[in-house]
């Protein structure tokens, strides 16, 4: 990876941008800062909510059991830097066994006595985040402080720039990511689609 920024970079870069002095410390206590540090965590979770990007997926293999939930037997309580769950498996050899499960957030709910593996989405440090989705970030904070800055028309404009780098920050997790077939495998496919 090319870059590795820090949060306080990212923030810094926004300040710039709308014409307000750097902080140096990422304990500092200007109103500017406080209103990006309260702002940051929501920008960044709703974003790798929407997109799939690479750099937010983590996989855990859940051994610790809890009481289950749901109709579910089992409990097994997830990272706590999980947003969400993607998708959960029973065996980790061979293909996947997928399984019917559930989830409240802090835990998966899975018929599943030994445990199971997940794939899930996380919120990882700054200085993982693509280059787009570090830019997006940036033009939502530059949003953020031209809002409290009561200039409405700047605010918009540096949305827009953020809708923009964040898709194409989406893209380009699109593109990295292997290909599916099209058609599914089974019996009606084969019959339709199968050569021979």
């Amino acid at each position: 990876m090319a870059h590795q920024y820090s949060l306080l970079d990212i923030m810094n870069a926004a300040l710039v941008s709308v014409g307000l002095d750097e902080i140096v410390s990422d304990s500092d206590g200007t109103p500017e800062f406080r209103t990006m540090s309260r702002n940051i965590p929501g920008i960044a979770e709703a974003e790798l909510e929407a997109g799939l990007y690479e750099f937010s997926r983590g996989q855990a293999h859940l051994l610790s059991r809890i009481p289950g939930k749901f109709g579910k037997a089992d409990g097994y309580l997830i990272p706590g830097d999980a947003l969400f769950v993607r998708h959960l498996w029973l065996n980790d050899s061979g293909p996947r066994c997928l399984a019917d499960w559930s989830s409240d957030g802090e835990a998966v709910y899975v018929d599943a006595a030994d445990g199971c593996f997940i794939e899930y989405l996380s919120v990882p440090d700054a200085s993982v985040w693509s280059a787009n989705f570090s830019k997006g970030v940036q033009f939502k904070l530059e949003a953020v402080l031209h809002r409290m800055m009561g200039d409405a028309r700047a605010a918009d404009d540096a949305e827009m720039r953020a809708v923009d780098a964040f898709q194409t920050g989406r893209t380009v997790a699109a593109k990295s990511r292997a290909a599916r077939p099209f058609i599914r495998e089974g019996s009606l496919g084969r019959a339709r689609f199968g050569r021979g």
